[in-house]
């Protein structure tokens, strides 16, 4: 008790000393015993033992208030415990206050501003470095961003119920202390974060939105008790998406029977290469995934079981899709596989009930076992590159799959790798591995390089010009005497009594002109041609024309995708249905004049991206349908003549115009304008109706 007297009477000593040198001074003794050394104006302050002050007191009036950087010319260097309070009344001063900026040059804050129930805003300078329980239930805080500078904040903002927003800056490597903020919504944590402590925003019931990097540690009891969150964000410099982000979903996402029924949106940047195993399996409310487009590898189970997504799009650098990363996605309705893409591993989109369209990239070289086992695929062109296909690849698929059209460099096909269907039948080359699966599992081959094969099925085919065949034989030969200019030989399959499809023909070298027939000879009977086949021509980069026969009714899907030559087409008088992505990707095709009176559907995408296109006119007064995309990318597009009036909002799919030209005039009949222009707006089309 000496001792401190001693000390407090030399210390008031020194303060009364530096008076007489100051002259008027706002320094004041006081009392010998008090938590306080002495004042300046309204601050109470005391001596710590580096030569600096920590602030002990306040007296003022409260409201906007700014700490100040020295008091008695000595630097602040800390916020004490409960400097707003005294012995007569605990919190006399901690309400009155409503916003606060502490500088930079205070480098501690002890528990000093917790349970201020007015304080609304909170600025934080950086050189900050610990804010232990600071501002804990400071119940009107709204939004914190938190310095580079900090390295301690336990606890500094937990049961802060009205906050909504935290950003932490660059810097920070630890992470800690809003458990309890019932209505935070948003918090974002930047690349370079190493920790995010246990309890950091446990219970917090509301968050919904977070940044963070892919490779930060997360404790188990991170995110313990919070069960709403929406988006995950990784954040931008960050390389690699960690399994460790699973603790997110341990407790963050998690039901009681182990999905994780709350992430809808995942977006992860460019500067993302690699993503570790099952970061995201069972996310069954997840529909956006943004993927970087520096992604080399998805890692397994990636998107298993993701129950909800129904789109995805892959980037160009994507090397392998791994084991499973898709699997069970039941609701995942189409795919292209970028020319990137290596291999696809076993089951890598095993279970994809809904999956009926996939591209394959030209470089693809193996595609493992059950990788697209169960689904609903109907046809499937390989790249020429393919080397493998592996067992049951393409088993249990939908019982109507029709086509599978396998390249040379094939040589290895796996055991029922392919549904055994009286529909399918397999073009490849004599010889050649998919010959030898076909022969071996009784399913119809057709030969690409003018050999003979032998196929097995109950459709009867015929090759015009040539011979006659039966149920289970087709011909090969020279067919343009019956098939039309330009066909070398085709295939035509009876569809009943009197009709034919024309299901697959070949384009002889040098040939630029395609007419289909409006008839065939069969076995000495004359068959209407009503059918183009599904992608009888897709892929052809030689023809520039196509004169379609009076008696064609319908062109399947995919017929014309991808002739990137393609400038005209003619003819089509009967045309009633045009089916999905027939003519997708027709780079040169300028004008498209459909002249049949009965035309019904245009399918999804069927003209989408035909980036040279300038025209469209429709004649026929019974259109009723205009597919998904169907003229999306269509950037030329400057004119559309319909002369329909059943057109309904219904029956306009979504994008059906999107990124038509700008000023593209659409002519309707005039008692439909009104409606018209609102459904084609909402489309995706800019301009204004003219009647």
């Amino acid at each position: 008790m000496k001792e401190k007297l001693r000390n407090s009477i030399f210390c008031l000593t020194l303060i009364l000393m530096a008076g007489l040198f100051l002259g008027e001074s706002k320094v004041y003794a006081v009392e010998v015993g008090s938590d306080t050394d002495a004042y300046d104006g309204e601050w109470g302050y005391r001596f710590l033992d580096d030569g600096t002050v920590s602030i002990s007191e306040y007296l003022g009036e409260g409201g906007n208030i700014t700490i100040p950087t020295e008091l008695g010319g000595y630097p602040v260097s800390e916020i004490g415990r409960y400097p707003w309070s005294n012995a007569s009344a605990l919190y006399d001063k901690l309400d009155t206050l409503t916003e606060i900026t502490i500088p930079g040059s205070v480098k501690k804050i002890d528990y000093a501003f917790g349970g201020s129930s007015n304080l609304k805003k909170v600025t934080i300078e950086d050189g900050v470095e610990s804010i232990n329980s600071a501002f804990q239930s400071c119940d009107s805080l709204e939004s914190v961003e938190v310095p580079g500078s900090i390295v301690s904040m336990n606890g500094a903002f937990s049961s802060c119920d009205k906050l909504k927003t935290v950003i932490i800056d660059s810097g920070v490597e630890t992470v800690a202390g809003f458990s309890g903020c019932d209505n935070l919504t948003d918090v974002v944590i930047p690349y370079g974060v190493k920790e995010i402590a246990g309890g950091a925003f446990s219970y917090c019931e509301n968050l919904t939105n977070i940044t963070l990097p892919g490779e930060v540690e997360i404790n188990r009891t991170s995110f313990d008790g919070t069960f709403n969150i929406q988006t995950i964000t990784i954040a931008e410099g960050s390389e690699k998406v960690s399994y460790n982000l699973n603790y997110i979903f341990d407790q963050a996402v998690s039901s009681a029977n182990g999905t994780r029924k709350s992430l809808k949106t995942l977006n992860i940047p460019d500067s993302v290469t690699t993503m570790e195993d099952n970061i995201f399996e069972r996310c069954t409310a997840l529909t956006t995934i943004n993927l970087s487009n520096n992604l080399t590898n998805l890692g397994k189970r990636q998107f298993y079981r993701c129950t909800s997504l129904t789109h995805i799009t892959l980037p160009d650098s994507l090397i392998t899709i791994d084991e499973s990363a898709f699997s069970s996605c039941s609701l995942l309705a189409e795919i292209n596989i970028p020319d990137s893409v290596i291999r696809i591993e076993d089951s890598a989109f095993a279970s994809c009930y809904k999956l009926s369209n996939v591209t394959f990239g030209e470089n693809l070289q193996s595609i493992g076992e059950t990788a697209f086992f169960f689904t609903d695929l109907v046809n499937v062109t390989f790249g020429n590159n393919l080397q493998s296909i592996g067992s049951r690849a393409f088993d249990m698929t939908s019982s109507t799959m029709r086509s599978a059209t396998i390249p040379k460099n094939v040589t290895s096909i796996g055991e029922d790798a392919f549904e055994s269907s009286e529909d399918l039948t397999i073009y490849g080359y004599t010889g050649s591995a998919a010959q030898v699966y076909a022969q071996e599992n009784n399913i119809r081959f057709v030969a690409l390089d003018g050999g003979q094969g032998t196929q097995s099925g109950s459709s009867t085919q015929k090759t015009p010009g040539g011979g006659t065949g039966n149920s289970g034989s087709s011909y090969t030969g020279d067919v343009r005497r019956t098939a039309g200019s330009g066909a070398s030989r085709a295939i035509y399959t009876t569809t009943g009594s009197d009709t034919a499809e024309y299901s697959f023909p070949a384009v002889a070298s040098g040939v630029t002109e395609i007419v289909i027939p409006d008839t065939v000879i069969i076995n000495g009977r004359s068959y209407k041609v009503t059918y183009v086949g599904s992608n009888a021509f897709a892929g052809n980069t030689t023809i520039t024309k196509v004169s379609i026969g009076n008696n064609v009714q319908t062109i399947r899907s995919g017929a014309f995708a991808g002739c990137t030559n393609l400038k005209k087409i003619t003819g089509g008088k009967s045309l009633t249905y045009i089916y999905e992505r027939a003519f997708e990707n027709c780079a040169k095709l300028k004008k498209v004049n459909l002249t049949s009176k009965s035309l019904i559907s245009i399918g999804d995408y069927a003209f989408r991206k035909c980036t040279s296109l300038k025209s469209l006119t429709v004649k026929s007064k019974k259109l009723t349908f205009i597919g998904k995309q169907a003229f999306a990318g269509d950037k030329k597009l400057k004119k559309v003549t319909l002369s329909t009036t059943k057109l309904k909002k219904s029956s306009v799919k979504a994008k059906a115009f999107k990124g038509i030209a700008k000023k593209c005039v659409f002519k309707v009949p005039a008692k439909k304008a009104a409606a018209y222009r609102k459904i084609f707006k909402a489309r995706g089309a800019k301009k204004e109706i003219v009647k």
